[in-house]
């Protein structure tokens, strides 16, 4: 006699970060787990969950993602030897990395001499916003590009903090910043 296995519906959002989160609403029957499977094509998935085992919550986090792809996934229940049908089928777009470097130059490293200009480069990859700061001040921002640039002119002498935030292209995606210090003598 074939057992019915009652089928498993994912919700149809999934939180796109790294890790990327599943849940689903728990099965009326009290199964053995749960197996989930991964894809990067749709409707295309292997033979072998991405658990090593059935999982016994109806929530499971993907922490092998790569940034910056898309991923499939669907869900079986499993009870005994048994497995239902799978699921419907969701989709999450795991956000780029972004990263973010302030370029300077100087013969002296992080030291310059003098009160000429100081031309400051921030480079971004994947940004929607960059800002850059000079002792907690806003100096510049810009939406949608690679670089920023700022000359930096007037009065500098002494150390300074120099900040860069830079703001991912997915809403909700955490910023990424960084800062040096430069002595100006």
């Amino acid at each position: 006699m074939k057992m019915l296995i009652a089928m498993v519906l994912l919700a149809s959002t999934v939180m796109a970060q790294t890790p990327v989160r599943l849940q689903w609403d728990p099965v009326s029957v009290i199964p053995d787990g749960y197996n989930v499977y991964r894809s990067e094509q749709s409707g295309a998935y292997p033979p072998v969950p991405l658990n090593p085992s059935p999982i016994a919550t109806a929530l499971y986090a993907d922490t092998s993602v790569t940034p910056g792809k898309t991923y499939f996934y669907t869900v079986t229940t499993k009870i005994g030897t048994n497995e239902s049908a799978k699921s419907n089928e969701v989709s999450a777009n795991v956000p780029p990395l972004i990263e973010l470097s302030i370029v300077f130059t100087s013969p002296m490293g992080d030291i310059f001499y003098g009160n000429g200009p100081i031309q400051v480069n921030l480079l971004a990859e994947n940004a929607s916003r960059i800002e850059f700061y000079i002792d907690n001040q806003i100096r510049s921002a810009a939406n949608n590009t690679r670089t920023l640039s700022y000359k930096w002119t007037g009065n500098k002498r002494g150390t300074h903090i120099l900040k860069g935030i830079v703001y991912g292209p997915i809403a909700g995606q955490p910023s990424v910043t960084t800062t040096k210090t430069v002595t100006v003598r």
